[in-house]
């Protein structure tokens, strides 16, 4: 085979494999799923956050789903950087920082 055509080849191969990865970097996730184990006595849990490209909601932030073991979630931009989690009723965390490293955070 001469030297020009296993070139293309290899230029062909490597298109197509940029190309089959093009989808998924194109919709990876841009959320990080931020966790809370409330202290006793909250009955629900908000997320506010900021620092996001994203409009940040009003104070007290928006309410959080609550899992099977009494673990609160919520998924925030993943460019904001700064969190706080509030029970809504004036008690709150102190100003978190959102993990850029694509992990989750948690916050017990």
């Amino acid at each position: 085979m001469k030297r020009s055509t296993k070139k293309l080849i290899s230029l062909l191969i490597c298109l197509a494999m940029a190309l089959a990865i093009l989808p998924v970097a194109a919709f990876a996730a841009n959320t990080t799923t931020v966790y809370c184990q409330a202290p006793d006595g909250w009955t629900n849990c908000n997320a506010y956050w900021w620092g996001s490209s994203s409009e940040n909601p009003g104070w007290p932030g928006n309410t959080m789903s609550q899992d099977a073991e009494g673990i609160w979630y919520y998924e925030v931009p993943s460019d904001a950087t700064g969190l706080i989690f509030n029970n809504g009723s004036g008690t709150q965390t102190a100003d978190l920082t959102v993990p850029t490293d694509g992990n989750d955070m948690f916050v017990f």
